[in-house]
């Protein structure tokens, strides 16, 4: 090894190691062929793969399959992540708005439901107010029951 420049003992491991790892965003079935491994074999994912999430996702989302894929967008890199996730595998940012948001909106959304409440209310009291007044005019008794004859 040393007459070649190399300072360490190189195995056929760390080769085929190297190798693999250039090949990221290629399936495993395409691996098995290029590296002389069965089709189906689980050395390229168990023994060699040393790759990140990142790269495996990369894969995955590089794939010409005709499946729906459940991915999502990242708004602030872009980068697509699968569903599950609750923070982004590019950029670690936070993926979903968080619970304490979904609360937040909640609250408002209900103080504003209060309000139209209260304002309900308010209506109420003034139409029941006008109502007693009416009541008390000569003459509204027969009024209205000449409205309801009028009305079947």
């Amino acid at each position: 090894m040393k007459d070649i420049g190399l300072k360490r003992n190189v195995s056929t491991y760390m080769l085929r190691r190297t190798a693999f790892n250039r090949f990221k965003g290629v399936d495993r079935e395409k691996l098995c062929a290029g590296f002389g491994w069965k089709p189906g074999s689980r050395i390229p994912t168990q023994v060699y793969n040393k790759l990140r999430p990142q790269d495996y996702l990369e894969t995955l989302i590089n794939s010409k399959s005709k499946q729906k894929r459940d991915i999502l967008v990242h708004p602030q890199c872009g980068k697509e992540n699968p569903q599950d996730k609750n923070f982004c595998v590019w950029c670690s940012a936070a993926l979903k708005e968080s619970l304490m948001a979904d609360t937040v909106k909640r609250f408002h959304a209900d103080q504003e439901a209060q309000k139209e409440l209260e304002d309900l209310r308010e209506k109420m009291v003034k139409m029941e107010e006008l109502l007693s007044k009416m009541v008390k005019v000569p003459g509204f008794e027969k009024f209205m029951e000449k409205a309801v004859r009028n009305s079947e």
